[in-house]
Formats: structure tokens, sequence, C-alpha cells
């Protein structure tokens, strides 16, 4: 079974309860890090633990939500071995897969999509 680690801030938590329900809908096992109240919490804590569980490897995979997907995916790039892409639509995922060999994706819960 793939296996995805999945981390959100306060920012993004109706999208992580969407991207979680889905993930298991279609078959992965996740790793659900994030909050789920609006309560504040600072989005490198958040990037951290999810960058840092997935490192411990058998992971396919990690996605991260905040506000924008900007600052999660900032911080996510400064931990070593993770590559983050926020793209702008499924080519860009793609490309950033497949030619940049990014193992994380970010999503902002506060972008209209």
């Amino acid at each position: 079974m793939p296996s995805v680690v999945l981390a959100n801030d306060h920012g993004a938590v109706e999208l992580a309860t969407i991207f979680d329900d889905y993930l298991k809908k279609i078959g992965y096992e996740v790793n659900y890090l994030g909050v789920k109240t609006n309560d504040s919490v600072d989005y490198p804590d958040m990037a951290k633990a999810a960058c840092e569980e997935y490192k411990k490897g058998g992971y396919d995979f990690g996605i991260l939500l905040c506000g924008t997907g900007i600052g999660i995916s900032i911080s996510a790039n400064k931990v070593e071995g993770i590559r983050c892409a926020l793209p702008q639509n499924s080519y860009a995922a793609a490309m950033a897969k497949k030619h940049n060999n990014a193992n994380f994706i970010a999503f902002g819960g506060r972008i209209n999509y």
C-alpha cells in the first residue's frame, strides 16, 4: 500500500481533511501529522515534523498545507534531502516530480484553485 505523510497548519484544516479522506479512499496509508482545529500553530514546526518523519523512510511522498502553501514549502526546502514543490497546476506538479524529483508538494488552504 502506498504511504504518504500529511501535515498542515491552522490555515488549511479543511483542505487537509479533503486530502486525508481522498487519499485513504484511493488506497493510500496516510500518516496525518497536522492540526484539526483553527488554533494557531507555526507552519515551520509542521513542515519540520513531516519532513523528519518522511526521512525515516517508508513514504512515497509528503503533502504540506498552510494558508498559501508558500511558507510551509519554504520551510520544508530548508530540510536536507527535501524538495518541496508549490505547483500552479497538474502539469507543474508532474514536471516537479519528473524533472526535479520533488518528494513533497505544498498547497494553500486559503487559495482558490
